[in-house]
């Protein structure tokens, strides 16, 4: 079985499981340039895609992820032939340019654009029939003049009715102003 070649979609991280087995999340991704890829997670910072011609088995799966072999840290029983074949890897291995930059950009902006999709709406209350009544009398002068009131007319009219508790001025003063229009 020939053994798809493998990219990097992140910098990875070493990751430690217990046992040494790994907890991995397949997914199928899109297909991309004619090729399907599978998507190894595993944990949150390491990627890998993995290019796959045609259906991808089980057998195959099986392939890749043993050409992966995740260094296991901050176990506490190592043996002394564990620890040297890491310093070896660290003597071997040589970062690319992607790999120097910082994933912490990314991050950052990923958090960014995931707050502003889950940004909570405000809560739009509408205007009773009694608040509005209120404010045609208290301001019927500036009604019938097209005129917007100024801010102490509409603290005056919000300190004197308890019913514009939870209204600000602004929103007094805007729906005068709507008020005229209509």
């Amino acid at each position: 079985m020939e053994l798809p070649t493998t990219t990097r979609t992140k910098k990875p991280l070493p990751a430690t499981y217990p046992i040494s087995r790994w907890q991995i999340d397949l997914k199928k991704m899109p297909c991309y340039k004619g090729f399907n890829y599978v998507c190894n997670i595993l944990d949150c910072y390491s990627r890998f895609a993995f290019r796959a011609e045609g259906q991808v088995t089980s057998r195959c799966v099986i392939v890749l992820l043993s050409s992966i072999n995740p260094r296991p840290e901050g176990r506490v029983t190592r043996s002394r032939k564990f620890e040297d074949n890491d310093s070896e890897i660290d003597k071997n291995y040589q970062p690319t340019e992607n790999e120097d930059e910082s994933d912490e950009s990314e991050e950052d902006e990923y958090n960014s654009k995931f707050k502003k999709l889950n940004k909570k709406k405000a809560e739009r209350r509408r205007w009773t029939r009694e608040e509005q009544n209120i404010l045609k009398l208290e301001f019927n002068n500036f009604i019938r003049m097209k005129k917007i009131p100024r801010n102490s007319d509409a603290l005056r009219v919000k300190q004197k009715h308890a019913i514009f508790s939870e209204r600000s001025i602004h929103q007094i003063k805007s729906k005068v102003q709507h008020l005229i229009r209509c």
